[in-house]
This record gives C-alpha cells, structure tokens and sequence, in this order.
C-alpha cells in the first residue's frame, strides 16, 4: 500500500515539474515568435520599398544620363529658361 502511495506521489510531483516546464517554455517561446512573425513582416515590406525605390533611381540615372545630351539641354533651355537663339524670335504662347 504505502508502495502505491509512492509511485502517486512520485507521479504527481513530475507532472508538476513538467508544468512547470511546460508554461516556462510557452512564456518564453511565444512572445519570440511573435517577434519572429512581426520581423518577418517589416522584412517583407522593407523588401518592396527597395524595390520600388531601385526602380525610381534607375528611372532617374536614366534621365540624368539624358539630360547631358545637347538636344536636352537645349530643349531645357527653351523650355523652362526662355533662352532662343541668335537672331530667332520668341513666340509666347497665352493661355486662355
């Protein structure tokens, strides 16, 4: 008898000791994953405006490389300066 009352106190004790390790493991391993998740989520959407952001620059280096042709710059000139050439006249257009 008192060998049955051993083996139900022996039992009784591990279990709590495994509940014990038990919500140990969930109080420590959940609040992690939850970080883990989020991070992985601002990973994701820092990933897309780098990609966005790649794309715009390349539009850019595209437009920087254009305004150094002659035909930009003088197209600027005309069009944003005002400027004309040598014995040309200018035509200013009125808006309506």
């Amino acid at each position: 008898m008192t060998d049955q009352k051993g083996k139900n106190k022996n039992s009784r004790t591990r279990l709590i000791i495994l509940s014990i390790i038990g919500l140990v493991l969930v109080f420590s391993i959940f609040p992690r994953a939850r970080t883990i998740y989020e991070l992985s989520l601002r990973k994701d959407d820092l990933l897309q405006q780098k990609r966005t952001i790649e794309v715009y620059n390349e539009e850019l280096t595209i437009k920087l490389k254009q305004s150094g042709e002659p035909q930009a710059v003088e197209r600027i000139a005309r069009e944003k300066l005002g400027m004309i050439k040598p014995g040309e006249k200018y035509i200013m257009p009125v808006e309506e």
